[in-house]
């Protein structure tokens, strides 16, 4: 064989060899490629072109990168730089992207070839996948993760011990528990260190049964670095034995929540039992379908009987036989629908008396919102019962006597126009018993010249104030009726004034008054009247007679010019009992001319001041004014010894205020205020500021004088 043959036989073999190897390079389960020295790839085996889906030509150089996921792509290029830079072997891990667009994760390694002269030629690469393992962690990771928080969540760490080895492996729970640093190295000595010094004992037996062989199953109380007490519950298991030495597996749960709810659960059970057994009420539970089945000791001593004995429904028996029919229905219907249940009924108690009692229950829920129990309460009503009698009774009696006194009462809420009437002042207004009233219905109800006086008590009610009220009422049968009342404030409910007031019916008392006013006046006429013009005339006569020089003639010109006053102050007098409407047309110059009426000293300094606009009154109100007016001047001009006396009347929008003040030497308390023996003046004056719905106030003194403040709603003028 010749030079060339062989030659050819060798490249031959050669060609063959590298077929083969290519073969190989591209049949492998991975992902195999080489690089330049600078890092650029030049071959791609067949599985890795295929794998990504691309061409030999489309993948070499950098292009190969492309299939690299966006968010692994700069980590990926810097961990390759770093390699080159190291020449030294590397790998990393990123997301390739298969020709079907879904990434999986890859190993990454490289190794570089030398020459002789230690230069790297080239780099050769393996992409081995592992997306299986990596999901695999990821759902480790995550059951970790959940097993730690359900750690956590339950508070329940774990551990493995070789006891005799004193070699420990615990979870993060467990060190969190103890409040150790994860990752402290554990002893069984430092472990013990943290035993409660009164649950030493209990441990170290717990843990010779377990050394034994024995499983291992306690509660006990550590003491914490930071002092605090903590009750854990510890179990564990033998596993198995290593070289002779037994191997534990165990769980310890913090339990001290639950064993301070515990604690407190049991003091809160005495308390209950306790308090059931010491309130003053029977205490029953039943079953969900009405089976009594508990009585607390007050019931069974008021009883009777137990719990037992009262079973099977023969409770019943102790109901009063005319009540037992209606107190099973009741009973049956709250167990039927689940609904609150309540009776009042008598009930027989152990000495053999019926008594009223009242019974309530309710149905206890569980958490799946059946019925798991009826609770109930019995309580004795006997006594209260027999109030109820005796409160009957009296109302009927209070409701008589308002009947016959023809005096309703009533509560009201002016503000939010609520009212509460008896019986009798419904019956004043003639008003359906029971019918909503309200304040516009009552206004409906006032005859039209009493309107103004209507709305000034109602204006003056709702600033808070008390008021006396006196109207004319026209019912629904037309009839008038006369009615005169009181109503005070009581109490406030959300700034809103609460009155509480009576009114009356005194349609038969005005209209006697009117009567006797009447036969007042005629005799007034007949009689007095009379007899002063007699005596008038008598002196005039007398007069003639008196020469002009006379010193006695000025004194008799005067007493005929007083006694024309008195009878024509009379007339008016005896027109005012007749009609009521006395005529006082010009207040300030009625009340100015008192003083001149009087005759009184020049020596007593007196004023009429008048501030605001004048305002037109109705008749028979002026003609209070000016009669309380001048009663409080002839008290000042007679009686007071005052040296200056002043009369002021102050116009405004709410009301007129008229003030006699003067310096003298006051009013005896008693008689200002239960008045002089035998004289009314100043009760006159106070009746007389009621009828117009006026306040009066008097004050007095020794060295201050006295002051009369009248003050009258203005909307009562006309």
């Amino acid at each position: 064989m010749t030079d060339l043959d062989r030659r050819r036989r060798g490249d031959d073999a050669i060609r063959t060899s590298e077929r083969h190897l290519e073969l190989i390079i591209d049949t492998i389960p991975a992902l195999a490629w080489s690089a330049r020295p600078d890092g650029s790839a030049e071959f791609l085996n067949q599985q890795y072109l295929d794998f990504i889906g691309l061409s030999a030509d489309q993948a070499v150089d950098w292009n190969w990168m492309s299939a690299v996921h966006p968010d692994d792509l700069a980590g990926l290029a810097a961990t390759w730089q770093r390699v080159l830079a190291s020449e030294a072997p590397g790998e990393a891990e990123a997301r390739l992207r298969r020709h079907d667009g879904d990434y999986r994760w890859f190993l990454l390694r490289a190794n570089p070839r030398r020459d002789e002269k230690r230069n790297i030629v080239k780099w050769y690469a393996v992409n081995t996948d592992i997306d299986d393992r990596k999901r695999a962690e990821a759902d480790l990771r995550q059951s970790y993760d959940s097993f730690a928080e359900a750690q956590r969540l339950g508070k329940t760490g774990s551990f493995i011990a070789d006891i005799v080895a004193d070699e420990h492996v615990w979870s993060d729970e467990l060190y969190r528990i103890c409040e150790f640093d994860p990752g402290t190295k554990i002893t069984k000595n430092w472990a013990r260190e943290l035993i409660h010094p009164e649950d030493v004992a209990s441990f170290e037996a717990g843990f010779a049964q377990s050394l034994g062989g024995a499983d291992f199953d306690l509660t006990f109380r550590i003491v914490t670095r930071s002092g605090k007490v903590k009750h854990l519950h510890a179990v564990a298991n033998l596993i198995g034995r290593v070289e002779g030495r037994p191997l534990f597996i165990g769980a310890i749960q913090d339990v001290t929540d639950s064993r301070i709810a515990e604690a407190a659960l049991g003091k809160s059970e005495r308390k209950f039992r306790l308090l059931v057994e010491t309130i003053p009420a029977l205490v029953w539970r039943s079953t969900p379908e009405g089976e009594l089945d508990y009585l607390n000791q007050r019931a069974i001593d008021y009883l009777g009987h137990t719990t037992q004995s009262l079973s099977g429904g023969r409770w019943l028996e102790l109901v009063h036989p005319d009540h037992r029919d209606s107190t099973l229905r009741r009973w049956l219907e709250a167990v039927t629908t689940g609904s609150h249940y309540e009776d009042v009924y008598k009930l027989r108690r152990a000495d053999g008396e019926y008594r009223w009692i009242q019974s309530v229950g309710e149905p206890f829920h569980d958490v799946e919102g059946r019925i798991a129990h009826w609770y109930g309460l019995v309580i004795d009503i006997e006594d209260r019962k027999r109030a109820e009698i005796e409160l009957r009774r009296a109302y009927d009696s209070f409701s008589d006597a308002q009947r016959l006194s023809k005096t309703g009462s009533f509560i009201t809420d002016l503000r939010g126009d609520d009212h509460n009437w008896s019986e009798e002042a419904y019956r004043i207004f003639e008003f359906d018993p029971g019918t909503k009233v309200t304040v516009r219905r009552i206004r409906d109800a006032i005859h039209p010249d009493d309107l103004t006086a209507f709305d000034s008590v109602v204006a003056r009610g709702m600033t808070g104030g008390n008021v006396t009220f006196a109207f004319r009422v026209v019912t629904a049968r037309d009839s008038l009726k006369h009615v005169r009342g009181v109503a005070h404030v009581i109490e406030e409910v959300e700034g809103r004034p609460m009155f509480v007031g009576a009114l009356q019916d005194v349609t038969e008392s005005v209209v006697a008054e009117e009567a006797e006013r009447t036969r007042i006046a005629r005799e007034l006429h007949d009689t007095l009247l009379q007899t002063v013009q007699g005596v008038s005339l008598y002196v005039g006569a007398a007069l003639h007679e008196v020469t002009p020089d006379s010193p006695i003639r000025t004194r008799l010109e005067r007493i005929i010019e007083l006694m024309a006053q008195g009878i024509e102050e009379s007339r008016n007098a005896i027109q005012g009992l007749r009609s009521s409407n006395s005529q006082t047309t010009d207040l300030v110059l009625a009340l100015s001319r008192v003083h001149e009426e009087l005759n009184a000293g020049s020596d007593i300094q007196f004023s009429v001041k008048v501030t605001g606009q004048q305002k037109r009154w109705p008749p028979q109100i002026q003609n209070e004014i000016y009669r309380i007016g001048r009663e409080a001047l002839v008290n000042a001009f007679c009686h007071s010894k005052a040296k200056q006396i002043e009369v002021e009347l102050t116009y405004s929008e709410s009301e007129l205020s008229m003030r006699v003040r003067d310096n003298g030497c006051g009013i005896d308390p008693h008689v200002r205020e239960s008045g002089r023996n035998g004289h009314w003046g100043l009760s006159g004056m106070r009746e007389r500021a009621a009828r117009i719905n006026g306040q009066l106030r008097i004050s007095s003194s020794a060295t201050a004088g006295t002051e009369v403040q009248l003050s009258v709603p203005g909307a009562l003028a006309g």
